[in-house]
């Protein structure tokens, strides 16, 4: 991604220059004489085509293009950015190692919207979808063959699947051939791969399979499998996505015959139980087999055909309404199933799925035909040559140390400098000929060991043609500024905005928080500025009806209110004893756990004995548990002890439960108090309570400001506002309004900067170039 934010926090946006987020396009560029200056910046100057360009782009209400005002001001804006340029080219900014780095990589990102071929992309696409509303099935036969074999193994494959497709074409029955011959996992099914639809197969075979008609045998084709050809045996309208749930029962093929006799017992049961009229969600909870899915009613992913397994896919696409279940199936991988349909849906617009679409043709191998296509559109335009002695003569240098991934060259040797491939774009006058020793370099960089090749000339060749494709899009892309206006543009304001941010963060940002001396004499010289109108430290709380109110009232008198919500479990004793167990203390970081979450806590802990029990335990039992809790940081202020010891049983059969520590959570914040009200209610109680400046809120606008209550309708709700002080205005201190000083101190440094720029490069306008623009359009 593009650090835009570096762009808007430059100033970019700040300044309405908005250059960096415009999108590309291919305008080529018009060559010529510069245009007209419209200023000059010291002996710098601001050409009308670059202030035209700019400010063509930042305009939002497109009424007000070319007025003198909107020209002037923009013109105001521009010139203050042009100054911070000059001042970072004059620093040297554009010139470290990191800022180029950084740029390159703009650079490149920037390239890939000018180095893609649009229109086979576009075209790729739409195909995709169309075929998405198809499925076929097909069979195929395949003969293995690396994608890199050499020459000699490549002819053997092709002569090897060339004969059994030969042998078809004659009559031999398609399945025993593919049973016999074929090298792919589908050979024991007699080649057949079932149905599948668009962006499941490497694209030539789905080009095949789309492009063959039923009952038909389709040409050779060459994959990264190898050899094959391929039978369409049906076509269907797509089936869509489904979602299914299942109960599974593990049931794998080496089980034993008594566990599978078992498994199969237990399926039975469940589909009989589900006849029957019991809920599926209780079946598949209790019985299902599948851990991740049961809790979830056994909801699995969706999927559409050729996405799950054969067996589980047709009992699943036979179910027509949702709520259906299927009878127990089997799968050779887990067992038995019954099978739920969830949810059904058929192949969505185009709108819809583009996105999708779009991401799965630039990840698949539809990929390699878009680059392909390009880089054939590139060759042609610049008019790529090649010269073949040469090229004999490079790749005859290599040796087995290029099977290792080890080749390296002689530095020395005359061939380096000899031209290898040719470009030349004879309308832009553009050309180059990369030589032998670009192609050693790009050979050192991508070699790597090759165990499943024994002829290193092979390889060598096999990386001329990867060059070929690298020198292709390399000179194109080092032409870009060249040939397009817009990326020159666009590599031009991504440089400027890195360059701006530089600055700002040197001249302004960091320095107005590193000066604190300076801040703070800047906010002294103008204290008026930052003064506190009169505030009220109020509340307001907005009521569903008087019964809430009510409730609220009879509750504010309180200093702590409890809080019902949160509850920690009683802690009960044997008789006799005080000291906690592992199992109290557990329970007792459970209390810390609540405390330290909710820090407006407060905890109360009451102390219980059983008649027959001495008082004193009940005290003991608080101290234990009073002295763990501060052994883990609770403070002593947050704790509250109470000793009922026998006042308080609750049983006379259980006299477990008489020795008991009881835990209470109690809140000052009336936010808590709002939640308790809340509880039967979401929408009882609201709160709203700070400290507020005159004429900052609208509701305490409506009442008198003095300490007191104020009872107010707001439609459908009551308004029960408490102002429980009032505040007269005054002088703020520094560290009430730093960030508002620090800002200000920010602007106060970037207008001084851009008065010395100003005297450092004199501001010239050309106020005839600003009149035969003004009315443009």
């Amino acid at each position: 991604m593009f650090k835009y934010s570096v762009f808007a926090k430059a100033g970019l946006y700040v300044l309405g220059l908005g250059v960096a987020l415009v999108s590309c396009t291919t305008t080529k560029n018009t060559t010529g004489s510069q245009s007209k200056v419209i200023a000059t910046l010291g002996s710098n100057p601001i050409y009308v085509s670059d202030f035209k360009y700019t400010y063509e782009k930042s305009l939002k209400d497109k009424d007000s293009a070319y007025t003198r005002n909107s020209i002037e001001n923009y013109l105001d804006l521009y010139i203050k950015f042009k100054l911070k340029i000059l001042a970072a080219q004059k620093a040297g900014v554009d010139t470290s190692v990191a800022f180029n780095k950084e740029l390159a990589t703009y650079r490149e990102q920037l390239a890939k919207p000018y180095l893609t071929d649009k229109a086979k992309v576009e075209e790729l696409v739409r195909e995709a979808y169309n075929r998405l509303k198809e499925e076929v099935r097909v069979s195929h036969i395949l003969v293995k063959v690396d994608k890199e074999a050499e020459p000699q193994d490549t002819i053997v494959a092709y002569n090897k699947i060339l004969e059994l497709r030969n042998s078809v074409l004659k009559g031999e029955n398609f399945e025993q051939v593919a049973t016999q011959h074929s090298q792919g996992p589908s050979a024991k099914q007699g080649g057949n791969i079932g149905y599948f639809t668009a962006l499941q197969m490497v694209y030539p075979f789905e080009n095949a399979s789309y492009n063959t008609q039923i009952g038909s045998i389709s040409d050779l084709l060459r994959t990264k499998f190898g050899y094959h050809f391929l039978k369409v045996t049906d076509r269907r309208n797509a089936s869509g996505k489904i979602q299914t749930a299942h109960i599974m029962i593990i049931s794998p093929p080496k089980s034993s015959i008594k566990d599978s006799i078992e498994a199969k017992r237990k399926i039975d049961k469940i589909y009989e139980r589900l006849e029957a009229g019991e809920t599926w969600e209780k079946l598949c909870r209790q019985f299902s087999e599948d851990q991740p899915s049961k809790d979830k009613g056994g909801v699995l992913p969706e999927f559409g055909i050729g996405e799950a397994i054969p067996e589980f896919e047709q009992a699943a696409f036979q179910l027509n309404e949702v709520g259906d279940f299927s009878k127990p199936i089997y799968t050779p991988y887990s067992g038995w199933h019954i099978i739920k349909l969830v949810k059904k849906r058929t192949v969505e617009s185009f709108g819809k799925m583009e996105p999708f679409i779009r991401q799965k043709v630039a990840k698949d191998s539809r990929l390699k035909v878009t680059q392909q296509s390009f880089i054939g559109k590139l060759k042609r335009l610049n008019n790529f040559s090649m010269d073949a002695r040469v090229v004999d003569r490079a790749t005859a240098k290599a040796n087995a140390s290029l099977l290792k991934g080890a080749w390296k060259y002689d530095k020395n040797d005359p061939l380096l400098n000899e031209v290898v491939v040719r470009f030349e774009d004879r309308v832009l006058k553009l050309k180059k000929g990369y030589i032998v020793k670009d192609f050693f370099d790009f050979v050192m960089a991508k070699q790597v060991p090759k165990a499943n090749l024994k002829n290193p000339k092979h390889y060598m060749q096999l990386l001329f043609q990867q060059f070929i494709d690298f020198s292709t899009i390399d000179f194109e892309r080092n032409n870009l500024e060249v040939k397009y206006k817009d990326y020159k543009m666009l590599v031009k304001e991504y440089k400027e905005g890195m360059m701006l941010f530089q600055m700002m963060n040197d001249n302004v940002w960091n320095k107005a928080i590193m000066d604190t001396t300076g801040a703070r004499k800047f906010f002294e010289g103008q204290r008026e500025n930052y003064r506190w109108k009169e505030r009220a430290q109020a509340t307001i709380y907005s009521i569903a009806n008087e019964q809430v109110l009510n409730q609220l009232k009879s509750r504010l008198g309180q200093t702590r209110y409890l809080v019902t919500k949160t509850k920690a479990k009683n802690l009960y004793f044997d008789k006799n004893v005080s000291n906690l167990n592992s199992n109290a203390e557990k329970a007792l970081l459970r209390v810390v756990n609540i405390l330290k979450r909710n820090r407006q806590y407060r905890l109360e802990i009451s102390g219980h004995v059983d008649p027959a029990e001495e008082d004193k335990l009940s005290s003991e039992r608080l101290q234990k548990a009073l002295e763990f809790l501060l052994r883990q940081r609770v403070g002593i202020d947050r704790i509250i002890t109470k000793d009922y010891k026998k006042s308080k049983p609750v049983s006379i059969r259980n006299r477990k439960r008489n020795r008991r520590l009881e835990f209470a959570f109690y809140s000052a914040d009336k936010k808590d108090l709002a939640i308790e009200l809340n509880l039967t209610n979401p929408l009882n109680i609201k709160i709203t309570d700070g400290v507020f400046e005159k004429g900052t809120n609208t509701i305490l606008n409506k009442v008198t400001w003095e300490k007191g209550e104020t009872q107010l309708r707001d439609k459908d709700r009551i308004l029960y506002v408490i102002i429980d002080k009032v505040l007269p205005s005054r002088l703020k201190q520094y560290n009430e309004t730093r960030g508002k000083v620090i800002t200000h101190y920010q602007n106060h440094l970037e207008q001084e900067w851009i008065k010395g720029l100003r005297k450092s490069y004199p501001v010239q306008i050309n106020q005839k170039v600003i009149d035969q623009l003004v009315g443009q359009k």
